[in-house]
């Protein structure tokens, strides 16, 4: 369904996936979060190619240029943010 919804390429694999949603223009919390997860990207050494880094960015405004060099191994994916908030709606319990 991921792959329907959000027209994600074919070279992405759903069984690894690291999933972030923010807005291009992203704060100072958003900018650790991407850090972070290049981080644990980068921290499984041989085997991160085995894990795609998803960057779903629900806008359409530039990627803030300080953030290009640590997001060169994420694909970011414009979305639009109705269909993204109808795929967030935590299921029930």
């Amino acid at each position: 369904m991921l792959r329907q919804v959000f027209n994600l390429p074919n070279r992405i694999t759903l069984g690894r996936l690291l999933l972030s949603v923010a807005p291009s223009q992203c704060d100072a919390a958003c900018e650790r979060h991407l850090y972070l997860q290049r981080q644990m990207r980068e921290g499984l050494g041989k085997d991160k190619d085995r894990l795609d880094w998803v960057w779903l960015v629900p806008d359409d405004a530039p990627v803030k240029p300080e953030l290009r060099p640590a997001i060169q191994q994420a694909t970011v994916l414009r979305v639009d943010a109705a269909r993204l908030a109808q795929w967030l709606v935590p299921g029930p319990g």
